[in-house]
């Protein structure tokens, strides 16, 4: 088979939180600036079906969520693609100790709301799981 027939696909940025406004703002700016595809998801569900498809290279979560929190979601990446990085977002205050940090490898670090697109782009990038991470572009 050619590579023309099965194109090797980038790896993806997903986002999940309940607020869709607030996923769709940030995928559609992240997805502007940022030289990889950002998806955004409104349920952890959805989100663990497009981790099974192994072409995620990071997770950014909410941790306050309906149905699954954002813990939980990485708890199931890190079952599915312990290789792929996690990033929590949260409105709220929240401390993770050493030990809670140790049993969540993929969980790399807690970014508070409200935080600009820059800052998250800076982690997406720092966080990469492989030598080839995405760059910002440059203004047109």
């Amino acid at each position: 088979m050619s590579t023309t027939e099965n194109p090797i696909r980038p790896k993806k940025v997903i986002i999940v939180d309940d607020e869709k406004s607030f996923t769709e703002l940030l995928a559609q700016i992240l997805n502007d600036n940022l030289t990889c595809p950002v998806e955004s998801y409104n349920r952890p569900v959805d989100a663990l079906k497009a981790i099974q498809s192994g072409e995620v290279a990071v997770l950014v979560t909410d941790y306050y969520m309906p149905v699954m929190n954002g813990i939980e979601l990485i708890r199931n990446l890190q079952q599915a693609q312990p290789e792929v990085p996690a990033i929590l977002i949260t409105g709220h205050s929240l401390k993770f100790g050493e030990e809670e940090m140790r049993r969540l490898p993929a969980l790399k670090t807690v970014l508070n709301k409200p935080f600009g697109w820059r800052r998250l782009a800076d982690l997406l990038i720092q966080y990469w799981p492989d030598n080839n991470p995405p760059k910002i572009k440059e203004p047109s």
